[in-house]
């Protein structure tokens, strides 16, 4: 996961246009791996890795309570783990959008705080949600219910990041260049989307796919019984 800020840095650098891919790949992987005591003293870093620690203490949390009282914890998680995620994202993206913005610090269109949160709510759905009950239903088919939760975590984040990108630029056009008709926006997603997916894709699948998985291992290995009820207690499949 300690790509993930590198990747999300440049990713905010390349959409907003201030810096090009390529270059922005290569002066956060430099200082990464070069100067990681000077990447980690980057806002960029703390904002991320806020993010992320708030989001997954947020959902064990509820997992944990809900668990105790032996009730079912996915809707719950999904509801608190969009609050606490939507809030730190949006405004990990409010101060992104601010330092990588083509013009002077403005305050964000309430256009674009809608389209971040409903990103963000989309990742939260396809991570944390999701991936038990299509874990249960590749079960079906014969596969273990190891290999099958572990191939639902890794692919769903990833999968939902081709609905949620155009969103995100969206987002990003409306504060970067207000005075842009749809026809002007819908180009400038289509120019972007595909580099902006595969980004995403990079930051997503540490962050929520491989971290999903070693959360959840974590958690079953130091406490079996406190582990989601909904998948180990047989989480509902698709069709029924």
């Amino acid at each position: 996961m300690r790509l993930t800020p590198a990747r999300t840095t440049r990713r905010a650098e390349n959409a907003s246009g201030a810096k090009p891919l390529k270059a922005s790949v290569i002066d956060s992987l430099k200082e990464l791996f070069l100067q990681p005591w000077k990447f980690a003293q980057r806002r960029s870093f703390h904002l991320v890795t806020g993010v992320y620690f708030t989001t997954y203490v947020a959902a064990n949390t509820t997992d944990t309570v809900f668990s105790s009282w032996r009730q079912d914890s996915k809707y719950p998680k999904f509801v608190m783990t969009s609050v606490v995620n939507g809030g730190a994202g949006v405004a990990k993206d409010r101060a992104f959008t601010r330092m990588f913005g083509l013009k002077p610090p403005t305050g964000l269109p309430m256009g674009t705080y809608g389209l971040f949160a409903t990103r963000d709510a989309l990742t939260i759905l396809a991570s944390f949600t999701i991936p038990p009950i299509l874990g249960r239903h590749i079960e079906t088919y014969g596969y273990s219910a190891e290999f099958s939760i572990n191939a639902a975590q890794l692919t769903c984040p990833l999968i939902v990041q081709w609905f949620s990108t155009p969103l995100h630029l969206t987002g990003l056009d409306l504060y970067n260049n207000p005075q842009h008709t749809v026809g002007e926006r819908f180009a400038f997603v289509r120019r972007e989307y595909l580099k902006s997916v595969t980004a995403r894709m990079g930051r997503i699948f540490p962050a929520f796919g491989i971290g999903g998985v070693m959360n959840r291992k974590l958690r079953t290995g130091l406490n079996p019984d406190g582990a989601p009820p909904y998948y180990y207690a047989g989480a509902p499949s698709f069709g029924k």
